[in-house]
């Protein structure tokens, strides 16, 4: 390879990498790379139902990112990620948007619809509620999402377990569950 081929492959190099840095630091914006502004954080996003049985939540959100699926009765075993909370606890709203799907109106038999054809009804919710921070995101185990009778959600951040005596939001959902209480 002669001198002048080398030095043309040597800048093209130079001049890619450049355009390279240029690139990531577009994409890095002027928060660093961050999605979320330096005073926030992403937290993980846990649900659990306290609605009653024959029903699901097939989908939900919270402040537009999808949280995942809820039983009606229990859950709290998976988590999502991610909402964006402030670092420093203060008044914070969520807005929780959920699906619940009531199958209460299928007839079963050995665990099975009698009519295969059978839909669960759906309806979309929505509600803006206070974030109750009982820790910093940080130091949390996650925003828990509760869905309670009558359409109506909490959202709550806490170092404790959903199932532990001393958690402080609604008591976790045991026992056999109840019908699916629609209003409260």
């Amino acid at each position: 390879m002669n001198v002048m081929m080398k030095s043309t492959l040597r800048n093209l190099r130079w001049f890619c990498c450049g355009v390279g840095l240029l690139v990531l630091a577009a994409c890095a914006g002027p928060g660093g790379g961050s999605r979320a502004p330096a005073e926030m954080m992403g937290v993980s996003i846990v649900s659990v139902g306290h609605i009653g049985g024959m029903v699901g939540i097939p989908d939900f959100y919270v402040n537009g990112s999808w949280g995942g699926n809820s039983t009606g009765w229990g859950g709290g075993g998976k988590t999502t990620c991610c909402v964006s909370l402030p670092k420093i606890p203060q008044p914070t709203l969520v807005t929780v948007k959920w699906k619940t799907c009531d199958i209460s109106h299928i007839e079963f038999v050995n665990d099975r619809a009698v009519d295969p054809n059978s839909e669960c009804k759906s309806e979309w919710h929505e509600a803006s509620v206070p974030v109750h921070f009982t820790v910093p995101p940080g130091d949390s185990f996650g925003l828990n999402i509760h869905f309670l009778p009558g359409n109506k959600v909490e959202a709550w951040l806490s170092n404790k377990g959903l199932g532990e005596a001393d958690y402080p939001g609604p008591k976790y959902s045991s026992g056999p569950a109840p019908d699916y209480a629609k209003e409260e």
